[in-house]
């Protein structure tokens, strides 16, 4: 066996035992598979606590039910091992003094003193008719011709046979008296049996003793009797006849057997309710003996409804799955409000039934009752559950404590909702359901326990994300906030009691970067507490999210709200943070994570005279702000009643927003039958003028994590220059109306001041190298780069700087030998297409090399230089002279996958190791600002004393791994 199977199956044990002083984790099911070997009655696979199988390396592991010893099981080996198991309570203690060997024939099998006080035990059980222990007698179940079975029955425990040392065991009806039985060794033991009522009728071949016989008897003197082997009296007090001498012991209390038991699940589930009620006498006689009653069904159902209940009970007490019940929610179509309270009863993981009718039970209070379906639901809707009045008293109290904990700690109402909230309240109550007795002795981490944890898992989380990045090439942003923080007065007491606070600016820098197996990242850098403003900027500059640029709009008119919605635009601009300052803060916490290269992606326009500093590349603007621009331009300039209009149904200053305000409108007024034509035509006007920016910043903006955005920003700036350039048509011209030249040019008039203002800025808007190269890194856009308005020289400036970058990274690439030799034999193979959206299939689709010159082995050739590779890239990239390429996407590829170009270069990342190390670098630039995260945007405001670790760690959670699991963290509750 492994060493780590074996650690594994010692602390499965370990945790089912109590050992490790730990939560549990474990927990032992029932085989739901229905097996013929009888080891399942015993033996129960280990699952992990709210969760699946246990398993390793094809290895599962079983529990046994009673002593939780544990081994390891494969369906191949088969059950031998678990079949020869034997709890502590079934082993033998002593051994002979032989060493182990069969004692002669000849000579008689000592004493074994613990099979004694067995079996004594179950006569006392059986006498004294102890439910909780639940032994009970059966008749022998196969046919047979001796007449003892007529006198003896087979012992079962909790409605299966009994079974210890190896063997079952047999009672007499009438004393009680216990034997083992083998089938090998016969019957002459009960044979020969002679109880204390010998004489009657029913000693041999009379009446049945589950029949009633109440003919008087005259008591007579145990001395009548002289030929009787032992009675029920003598046997259970070790009299002069007992097996036992008076000098052993009556009870091994190193041991612990079946039928002295208390545990919980101790029941009455034998098929056959034969429970009978003996009525004892002081003295016994020839002519007397002790004849059972029947005991009525009623009251043996209701015997056994009692067990069921205690069992539920006790093990909701005890906060262990120990009993072998368990209530589960009726699984049919019923609607009937009954089944929300009532669920059916489970033994083992099997409907319990007896005489035809279910049993269910209360959720609550544990209440059992039949149930039949054609008798309805009546009784349980009858049903007043003892425990629902004080569960309700519990609920109120936990709500009054909930009120008291917002109000008293000044916290949100909306903290109750919180996931870690709510988890953290579900691990108390699972300490509490696990350890109620001493869960009072216990105390909650105090501020420094949290504290000391915080800081190292933010460590961790650094040192995570540094693992994480690569070289090369990656992209940081920035989103800042203002948030309220209370002044420290170092020791100085405050002149008011009235607490002071200040606003502080916080900066969050998240960095964007492509793996090596082609993934794009988007992680939270850092976060920079209480930045200073840069000179001539006072603290009450309004600064919003660059993340979001939404604010809301109010006012008493449309100009009002116009006015409104472009002053948060113009606020977006006018950031007072310094490019300067964005890049000193990137280069700090560049710093702790190995300091790769990073260009800075801002939101705010360019500026000449703003430099970049020299170990930062020049920082960029992103794609969304000219589009931001448009729109600002278009809110604040246009005095159109309809546009005015749909401005007032934003609740953001996005594209987006203004797209779904004319989507409304549109639908408000088609429905209404007073609206007149021409205000319709004016929405769909804008309607149709707005979409394609709408759209474009969708593209910008997607809310796929590992879809690149900087690609699509050359054919969407050409888009919508046509689009603008486009002159505007109605569904009027269709029409075949007269006046539709009329028509058509009152709608140019409205829209075209707009489409003229927008176009102007479009075609101010000028590109950047990382904008080209990012189209040109696109397999679907290398050729068709220049039909979208990009000038020759500014295709051969993006060639030199990526050019550039390949003899930068060539170090970090591991080149292959044979990077510019041919080989003779290929493989073609014909791949599929990227679905383009920029025109139908690539016009340069062409058969596919596997197995080409770019996929040789060995070592670098040092006698190429690293110059000449780049180019034979290049020319094998952009001009398809030396080799043919096409882009291919995975088989069986979704059409997100087929859009995604960074599907195409993983698997061509061995034709061009340099080229798509590039392009590693290209395309990780975002064109949008990434949405923060929604709890991170509404409680932004709220400053804490360790808001850069709580926002690191908050992000970057999955980077932890299993060090955030509490049990794993050192966290002592």
């Amino acid at each position: 066996m492994a060493d780590h199977v074996a650690n594994l199956k010692a602390a499965i044990f370990a945790n089912l035992n109590g050992l490790d002083g730990q939560m549990l984790q474990f927990e032992v099911k029932a085989n739901p598979v229905l097996k013929k070997s009888e080891c399942w009655r015993k033996f129960g696979h280990v699952h992990a606590l709210q969760g699946g199988l246990v398993q390793l390396e094809d290895t599962s592991f079983v529990a046994c039910f009673a002593c939780h010893t544990v081994y390891t099981f494969k369906s191949k080996n088969g059950t031998s091992t678990i079949m020869g198991h034997k709890c502590p309570h079934e082993r033998a203690t002593s051994d002979n003094n032989d060493g182990g060997k069969k004692d002669p024939p000849t000579l008689r099998k000592p004493k074994n003193p613990e099979l004694d006080t067995l079996k004594r035990e179950i006569t006392k059980a059986l006498v004294d008719m102890d439910v909780e222990k639940g032994f009970t007698l059966h008749s022998n179940p196969v046919a047979t011709k001796s007449d003892c079975w007529k006198r003896f029955g087979h012992v079962y425990q909790h409605g299966a046979p009994f079974e210890a040392f190896e063997s079952t065991y047999v009672a007499c009806f009438h004393c009680k008296v216990v034997y083992q039985y083998k089938v090998r060794n016969g019957t002459s033991t009960m044979t020969t049996h002679a109880c204390a009522t010998a004489s009657s009728p029913s000693s041999f071949g009379g009446h049945h003793p589950m029949l009633v016989d109440t003919t008087p008897r005259k008591p007579t003197t145990h001395h009548a009797n002289p030929g009787m082997k032992r009675s029920a009296t003598e046997f259970l007090h070790g009299g002069p006849n007992s097996t036992i001498a008076s000098s052993q012991p009556r009870q091994n209390s190193k041991r612990v057997f079946h039928g002295t038991s208390s545990s919980p699940d101790s029941d009455v589930t034998s098929s056959q309710l034969f429970l009978t009620n003996y009525h004892h006498h002081a003295v016994t006689s020839s002519s007397s003996s002790m004849h059972p009653t029947m005991l009525p069904p009623k009251k043996a159902m209701d015997m056994l409804k009692q067990s069921i209940t205690a069992s539920l009970l006790a093990a909701a007490a005890d906060g262990s799955p120990s009993s072998p019940y368990d209530l589960r929610p009726n699984v049919g179509d019923s609607k009937a409000e009954c089944w929300s309270r009532f669920g059916f009863v489970y033994r083992h993981n099997t409907l319990l039934m007896e005489g035809g009718a279910y049993l269910v039970g209360c959720y609550e209070c544990k209440a059992v009752y039949m149930f039949k379906t054609k008798n309805g639901t009546s009784s349980l809707l009858s049903h007043v559950c003892a425990m629902r009045k004080a569960l309700d008293v519990a609920k109120a109290r936990v709500s009054a404590d909930l009120l008291h904990l917002v109000t008293h700690d000044i916290l949100p109402v909306d903290v109750v909702d919180g996931a870690g909230f709510r988890r953290l309240c579900h691990t108390l109550m699972q300490v509490g359901a696990r350890h109620p007795s001493s869960i009072s002795q216990w105390t909650m981490p105090d501020t420094h326990q949290v504290q000391a944890q915080l800081v190292r898992r933010f460590a961790l989380a650094k040192a995570a994300l540094a693992d994480r990045l690569v070289h090369g090439h990656v992209a940081v942003t920035c989103t800042h906030w203002r948030a309220a923080a209370a002044v420290v007065h170092d020791g100085t007491p405050p002149r008011s009691h009235v607490p002071q606070y200040n606003n502080k600016l916080m900066v969050a820098l998240s960095i964007h970067f492509i793996d090596a197996d082609f993934a794009l990242h988007h992680r939270l850098l850092d976060v920079h507490e209480d930045v200073r403003p840069p000179h001539g900027a006072t603290s009450t500059s309004t600064t919003t999210d660059t993340s979001t640029s939404t604010t809301s709009t109010t006012g008493d008119g449309p100009g009002k709200a116009a006015a409104a919605v472009a002053a948060a635009h113009e606020s977006v601009k006018n950031v007072p943070l310094a490019t300067k300052t964005l890049q000193s803060l990137a280069q700090q916490s560049l710093a702790d994570v190995g300091q790769p290269t990073a260009v800075l992606v801002v939101e705010q326009l360019l500026d000449p005279q703003d430099k970049a500093e020299t170990n930062l590349l020049p920082y960029q603007t992103f794609a969304s702000v000219e589009l931001d621009a448009i729109l600002c331009d278009l809110v604040g300039g246009v005095g159109d009643p309809v546009l005015a209009a749909a401005v007032d149904l934003m609740g953001a200053m996005t594209w987006q927003a203004l797209v779904r305000a004319l989507e409304a409108l549109r639908t408000q007024w088609d429905q209404s039958p007073t609206t007149s034509d021409k205000a319709g035509r004016c929405v769909r006007q804008w309607l149709a003028f707005c979409t394609p920016f709408g759209t474009a910043m969708e593209t910008f903006q997607t809310t796929e994590p590992t879809q690149p955005t900087v690609h699509t920003v050359c054919y969407w700036r050409h888009v919508l220059r046509q689009h603008c350039r486009r002159p505007c048509a109605d569904a009027a011209v269709s029409k075949g109306h007269e006046d539709a030249n009329e028509e058509e040019e009152e709608d140019a008039a409205v829209v075209g001041a707009a489409k003229a203002a927008a176009l102007r800025r479009l075609q101010q808007w000028t590109l950047s190298a990382t904008q080209i190269l990012a189209a040109l890194l696109d397999p679907r856009q290398r050729k068709r780069v220049i039909k979208f308005g990009v000038s020759v020289d500014e295709i051969t400036l993006a060639k030199d700087t990526l050019r550039l970058q390949m003899i930068e990274l060539a170090p970090l690439v591991k080149l292959k030998a044979s990077n510019i030799s041919y080989q003779s034999e290929k493989t073609p193979m014909m791949a599929a297409s990227i679905l383009s959206m920029y025109g139908g299939d690539s016009d340069d689709e062409e058969e596919v090399v596997v197995g080409d010159d770019n996929e040789g082995g060995g070592e670098p050739n040092d006698s190429v230089s690293i110059a000449d590779r780049v180019e034979c890239e290049m020319a094998k990239y952009f001009d398809g002279s030396n080799a043919t390429i096409a882009p291919v996407t995975p088989d069986k590829a979704t059409s997100h996958d087929a859009a995604n170009p960074l599907g195409w270069w993983r698997r061509q990342a061995p034709r061009y190791p340099l080229l798509s190390r590039a392009a590693r670098s290209v395309l990780c630039v975002p064109a949008a600002p990434k949405q923060i995260h929604p709890m991170v945007q509404k409680h932004r405001h709220l400053l804490s004393t360790h808001a850069r670790e709580i926002l690191f760690v908050q992000a970057n959670q999955d980077l932890l791994g299993l060090a955030a699991s509490p049990l794993n963290d050192g966290c002592v509750i």
